[in-house]
């Protein structure tokens, strides 16, 4: 229900209840529902919406990382502080291996685990990039979001490579896609 990473499409309250009444009980939120500047008391009222659908964060999305220096370990801090106030414990997040490392480091001591996503474009695209993006970091409070549409659209043996990345994935995407009839554009 994001548009263009800039904004929902449906209101807060009725996501929580299309997620609850589908049957689902958690809901990943991005930066177009909630980030750092959202203020304290819009943390709080949105925490206790997802609650009262029976519902529990199951992973933050954190967009717009700084490329690095100071802001970018604030940038980090300031949504694991996020992750808190919402009884969040997964952080979807990427950067280069060596700043990450010290990152999973940082966030295990607040309860957090970080983790990154197969995603066109990016470093885990193949298969062969997510195996040296792991090891690389090779940080025990550091998974996969374990993504097949974006390891598909790249032409990867997405199931073959499950069982390799199990150990590491900490959760599953799944997308609603399907290729364009011919006369769709």
């Amino acid at each position: 229900f994001e548009d263009d990473y800039a904004s929902q499409s449906m209101r807060f309250p009725d996501f929580c209840a299309l997620a609850h009444s589908t049957g689902y009980d958690g809901v990943e939120l991005r930066k177009t529902q909630i980030n750092p500047d959202t203020p304290t008391a819009q943390r709080r009222q949105m925490l206790a919406t997802i609650k009262e659908h029976g519902l529990a964060v199951t992973c933050l999305t954190a967009r717009g990382l700084p490329e690095g220096g100071t802001e970018r370990d604030e940038f980090l801090q300031d949504y694991l502080e996020l992750c808190e106030a919402l009884e969040c414990g997964l952080l979807k997040i990427s950067s280069d291996t060596d700043w990450m490392q010290g990152a999973a480091a940082a966030a295990s001591k607040s309860g957090v685990v970080l983790a990154a996503n197969n995603h066109v474009g990016g470093p885990l695209e193949t298969i062969a990039g997510t195996r040296a993006y792991l090891g690389a970091i090779a940080h025990p409070n550091f998974g996969l979001l374990y993504d097949p549409l974006h390891l598909w659209l790249t032409g990867q043996d997405y199931a073959g490579c499950i069982r390799e990345f199990f150990p590491a994935t900490r959760n599953i995407l799944v997308h609603s896609l399907r290729p364009a009839e011919s006369d769709e554009t």
